[in-house]
């Protein structure tokens, strides 16, 4: 269990501790640049041209195509990335050269009111329709031999999720890297909440504050949210799927339900047809191995194997078949455990058939005492003053910002606006694998009020 917001699984002996907190302000996405640059030596000049897809609505799209070097003019199979950040950017050029030295024809697209597109950008309302007519587009070139995959993070994999339900059966299989298919509970009214620190920051780095007003006039979910939702349309998504996620990342409960909904409610292709990889990692840490004050052993770098796992994905849906990718492990995740602590339990891979795992439910209890207790105590009440004026922090957690992942939190926790619970010292390991809920009974003097949880793993020497 990570010290921070919602960590994931872990493996320690120590003590558990409850406390409340709000959120901070998060700043662009780089994407996957290590793991871009570290296959980019291999990587050669493609042959390009540029043209215009046109939208449902006759908006046209600006779309870079990418020709493997002395391969004629195929057919290949073909990657498409779509992008709010330029189909210019070096990620997406990298990439797509990449995707050109191991046979494939790429395409980059830029977004709907974005960069060199037509239109006024809309977050997500217009990406499905946008996506499946690119799709649409690309099924039908001479150059296309009828296999589409689609790869990118944060972004560019929330925008996959949206054009998933209905695609084009061209689709044969996505990539999707720290992203989200629910753009309200995840991306916008995470438990009721307006995440407006995310969303006011990334939709003003976009020059798009327009969206955000829109996102303020639909606070409870409406017929505008289902207009372009995903999962209660997930019986139409035929899309093998790799998902790729971190138990720091800002989407990472949005990556696990992506999985299980892919996997268990999908369409006939989708069904057990996906994997899942969670790291211990954060929204611009992925693959890495230090996340926030924690340096998590090697085993956590995953810079060099991402890459040729994505190839392998897309060999075996595009090109046929590659051999072991079936007979991967379906959930494979990293069970965090004491970092600096020799021989502790944990931060270890663990493979597994499904997410979650078969597992025991432990209740804990909220104790007078301050005491996070395994039996129902008496009942009690302790109050707790807040001011709107001076709200607690965020540090750590999952975040989009750069002070995401494991942070000590004890500075807040010394808040007087701030309740903590704790277990006992542990006597022996406990493993917590699987999603976390609390059940809280409150009486406010306020009509409304936010109110966050951290469930947060204590080191002897009290961080």
């Amino acid at each position: 269990m990570g010290r921070g917001a919602r960590g994931g699984p872990g493996e320690r002996s120590g003590t558990l501790q409850k406390g409340i907190t709000v959120r901070s302000i998060p700043t662009r996405h780089l994407g996957l640049a290590a793991a871009l640059l570290a296959f980019a030596a291999g990587a050669a000049q493609a042959q390009t041209f540029t043209t215009q897809v046109a939208a449902p609505d006759g908006t046209l799209l600006a779309t870079d195509v990418y020709f493997p070097i002395g391969a004629g003019w195929g057919p290949w199979p073909v990657v498409l990335q779509r992008t709010p950040y330029g189909k210019q950017a070096y990620t997406v050029q990298r990439a797509c050269q990449l995707f050109n030295l191991w046979g494939y024809a790429c395409v980059g697209q830029d977004e709907r009111g974005c960069h060199d597109s037509g239109g006024v950008y809309t977050g997500y309302v217009n990406e499905g329709g946008d996506g499946r007519a690119t799709l649409d587009w690309i099924a039908g070139q001479p150059w296309c031999d009828g296999n589409i995959g689609t790869f990118g993070g944060s972004a560019l994999g929330m925008t996959q999720y949206a054009f998933s339900p209905g695609a084009n059966p061209a689709l044969k299989c996505m990539v999707a890297v720290v992203a989200t298919p629910d753009f309200y509970h995840d991306a916008t009214y995470q438990g009721g909440a307006l995440r407006y620190a995310l969303d006011h920051g990334w939709l003003a780095d976009q020059n798009a504050l327009d969206v955000f007003e829109q996102l303020k006039a639909h606070r409870l979910w409406d017929a505008w949210w289902a207009s372009y939702a995903v999962l209660p349309n997930v019986a139409t998504v035929n899309v093998p799927t790799l998902h790729v996620g971190g138990w720091f990342d800002i989407f990472q409960q949005g990556t696990l339900d992506a999985f299980t909904s892919f996997q268990h409610l999908g369409g006939p292709r989708a069904l057990g047809n996906q994997k899942v990889i969670i790291g211990p990692w954060t929204h611009y840490g992925t693959f890495q191995q230090t996340e926030g004050e924690l340096t998590f052993p090697t085993n956590a770098i995953f810079v060099d194997d991402f890459i040729p796992i994505a190839r392998d994905w897309f060999d075996h849906w595009l090109k046929g078949g590659k051999a072991g990718v079936a007979s991967w492990p379906a959930a494979q995740v990293y069970l965090m455990g004491a970092v600096g602590e020799p021989g502790a339990p944990g931060n270890r891979w663990l493979s597994l058939p499904d997410w979650p795992p078969p597992a025991t439910i432990v209740p804990f209890y909220l104790d007078g005492g301050r005491v996070l207790a395994t039996s129902q105590p008496p009942n009690a009440e302790i109050g707790m003053v807040m001011d709107p004026a001076d709200p607690v922090p965020t540090l750590g957690g999952q975040e989009l910002s750069s002070e995401a992942g494991p942070y000590d939190q004890r500075p807040l926790e010394a808040r007087p606006d701030v309740l903590s619970f704790s277990t006992p010292v542990l006597v022996r390991p406990v493993t917590v694998v699987g999603r976390v809920r609390c059940r809280l009974w409150i009486r406010p003097d306020t009509p409304d009020l936010d109110l966050a949880v951290r469930l947060t793993d204590v080191y002897p020497d009290g961080r």
